[in-house]
């Protein structure tokens, strides 16, 4: 069968659907034809671009999705260049999100585990591959019906060799599934990953979202001043594996919070996923294996000598377990205590009401004070009748949102997009610890057109048939210059440019028979 030209997009997806689209990226679900199979296309359009982050951004969701293949990983597909378009295809993994399963069943223990289990073998991949997600939430976790699980949406993730925080003029996200660290803006580690994913199995085992106060600032106050004591008693009910794991997760501390998913699965008494490494990887063992050779053998002439040095030339040392264990597990942070798995959550009870008595008020105090320094404000915007917002040029959500944005004081610049109607843009002045609201209806950004043609015609705007007069109503055109054409096969055809403003009503009348008698 010929295919269409008009549906195909670089010459192999053939369009089935959009689902999302804006002036310069869009996002379609398509058939590969070489393939032959349904996959997910995300396309931005360089030409309307003009924002430089946006397209590093796209190149960098593309470098990082590369990097993972794994069973509970959305997998990347495609990434290419044609003409003026960027391209990334996904594969099609039909399901819903984890939001709808929360909303539509109650789940079991052993389907909560079996979540889990599958949720921290994606993550331990990926952390393994130097990846963060840095925006997992029940949203960007899919289900199919036989609760297979996979992690999607790495618009947000990073390298965690990357030397730059989140942003450093909006913090975005979703507050409710944040880590105290990324509330205050710091720099993200794989632990923040791992406390998000604590709040999503909390959700899951009580049926509560952990932190979802009357307002934003309730909402951050509370993970600021999180104490696990908060919710402890609330998991008493829980499987005992399952509680384990959720107070480990959500420690606001993190020395003392879980430091890899390998430790989640260890805990869950799941197994770790094999997968094979990557060329990369293979490439860089290559390397490893001779290095490793030359430091064993400078390590035995080291030893020798020791043993034939002195006894007062002996050197202490001391030998710390898990240091050992670590090994195997990727570097998260430099300060990581020397206790082992099991200690740290013994008596999870004991230790984080120590943890107050250590650390206190000076801890509290340091907390406030990194709090003021980054100086944030919160955003309510609220759009008629819907649209993908941006800030900054990152994209953030669509609305309706039901969470307010944290950005950093001062200027920012909105955008609000829709397929249907004409772009809204607009700077807004953010001023710390204060709440700022947009209303935003798409409606009034267009122009309207009224025209009374005698004895009757078909209008164009712009080539595009308008509708044949009477009106019954007026007509929505986007603001501009357009070329206004009347029509009617008894008469020559009239054509005019008309600029239309935004908001005003344009009101045109013509008659055929009076011009062309005047003519």
């Amino acid at each position: 069968m010929q295919l269409s030209s008009e549906k195909i997009l670089f010459e192999k997806f053939e369009i089935i659907s959009c689902f999302k689209k804006d002036d310069s990226s869009a996002v379609y679900l398509a058939n590969h034809i070489y393939l032959a199979k349904k996959i997910i296309l995300k396309v931005l359009n360089l030409s309307k671009q003009s924002d430089s982050s946006v397209t590093e951004r796209f190149k960098r969701e593309a470098k990082i999705l590369a990097k993972l293949d794994h069973p509970n990983i959305i997998n990347v597909l495609d990434f290419g260049v044609h003409e003026k378009f960027l391209y990334i295809s996904f594969e099609y993994f039909e399901s819903a999100n984890l939001r709808t399963h929360l909303n539509s069943i109650k789940l079991s223990t052993e389907q909560i585990k079996n979540i889990a289990a599958q949720l921290f073998n994606g993550l331990n991949y990926a952390h393994s591959n130097d990846v963060i997600h840095r925006d997992l939430k029940p949203e960007n976790i899919l289900l199919d019906n036989n609760f297979k699980l996979k992690i999607s949406d790495f618009g947000l993730a990073q390298l965690g060799s990357d030397n730059f925080i989140t942003s450093k003029t909006s913090l975005l996200g979703t507050p409710s599934y944040m880590s105290p660290e990324q509330i205050l803006g710091e720099k993200l580690t794989i632990q923040s990953d791992l406390f998000s994913a604590g709040i999503i199995l909390y959700e899951l085992a009580i049926g509560d979202v952990l932190f979802n106060g009357n307002d934003i600032n309730n909402t951050i106050n509370s993970i600021i001043n999180f104490s696990i004591d908060d919710v402890d008693e609330k998991l008493n009910n829980c499987d005992e594996k399952l509680k384990e794991l959720i107070v480990g997760l959500l420690n606001p501390n993190k020395k003392k919070r879980i430091v890899s998913s390998g430790e989640a699965l260890t805990i869950l008494g799941a197994a770790s996923v094999a997968i094979e490494p990557t060329k990369n990887q293979i490439k860089k063992t290559k390397f490893v294996i001779p290095i490793l050779g030359f430091l064993l053998l400078a390590a035995l002439v080291f030893v020798l000598s020791q043993f034939f040095a002195d006894d007062k030339n002996i050197p202490e040392t001391k030998t710390e377990s898990n240091q050992t264990l670590q090994l195997s597990e990727p570097q998260v942070n430099d300060s990581l205590q020397s206790e082992t798995a099991v200690d740290r959550r013994s008596n999870p009870k004991a230790e984080n009401k120590s943890l107050i008595k250590r650390e206190g008020a000076e801890d509290r105090k340091d907390i406030t004070k990194t709090k003021a320094e980054i100086e944030t404000g919160l955003l309510f915007v609220e759009c008629k009748p819907w649209g993908y917002l941006f800030v900054d040029g990152d994209s953030v959500d669509t609305t309706p949102i039901s969470n307010p944005i944290i950005l950093e004081s001062g200027v920012h610049h909105l955008k609000i997009a829709h397929p249907d109607y004409p772009l809204f843009q607009e700077s807004i002045k953010i001023a710390a610890n204060e709440t700022s609201r947009i209303h935003v209806n798409l409606d009034t950004l267009f122009a309207f057109f009224d025209c009374k043609i005698f004895p009757w015609g078909d209008v164009y705007i712009d080539d595009v048939l308008l509708g044949q007069t009477p009106f019954t109503n007026l007509k929505r055109i986007h603001p501009g210059r357009h070329t206004l054409r009347f029509e009617n096969p008894a008469y020559p055809v009239y054509s005019k440019e008309v600029e239309f403003l935004k908001g005003d009503t344009v009101k045109y009348s013509y008659n055929f028979n009076l011009n062309n008698r005047n003519n």
